[in-house]
């Protein structure tokens, strides 16, 4: 199996080609190019299936990403999974088009942002009420102590001071 040089103009970033002239790849450069070579890809029009190491958060991806084990299976593995998709048209196109559908819905820049958004707005609202819950505890906490009455002699003073250091931090 050997992999031919694709028609047309090379894109950024990604090694695309054919195999055996009837096969698209698309093969990140780089180890961490992954996400940016499925977009690439996608903006492109190029959806071949993407095959990936099954390590870190690529082990995560979704059943539509083909994974290789790493170490010294890996090439036999991808030689595997490659010589079954260019036997198998309907695993191929049935992977593209899964592919394509992931890439667009959790790759797409507008997508993404819109859920980063989300998250700190989240992260934001919910620091804010934790904020408010922790100014009013505190304040409960130093009305408290002082009905406490301690005085500022013996066992009362250490049990006072330690209570205010506590305190300190919201007050």
């Amino acid at each position: 199996m050997t992999v031919a040089s694709a028609d047309g103009p090379a894109i950024a970033g990604i090694a695309s080609g054919t195999i055996s002239g009837s096969l698209p790849v698309c093969v990140p450069k780089t180890p961490s190019g992954c996400e940016k070579t499925m977009r690439s890809a996608i903006r492109n029009r190029i959806t071949p299936p993407a095959i990936v190491s099954d390590v870190g958060w690529y082990a995560e991806l979704p059943e539509c990403v083909l994974k290789v084990p790493s170490g010294e299976s890996a090439g036999e593995s991808l030689v595997e999974h490659l010589s079954r998709l260019a036997a198998d048209r309907n695993e191929l196109a049935a992977l593209s088009g899964a592919t394509r559908r992931y890439a667009a819905s959790n790759l797409d820049f507008d997508t993404t942002i819109g859920r980063y958004v989300g998250i700190v707005s989240e992260l934001a609202v919910e620091r804010a009420r934790r904020s408010v819950l922790e100014r009013a505890l505190c304040a409960d906490a130093a009305l408290a102590l002082s009905d406490l009455n301690l005085s500022e002699r013996g066992s009362e003073r250490a049990i006072r001071a330690e209570l205010l250091r506590i305190l300190a931090t919201c007050l």
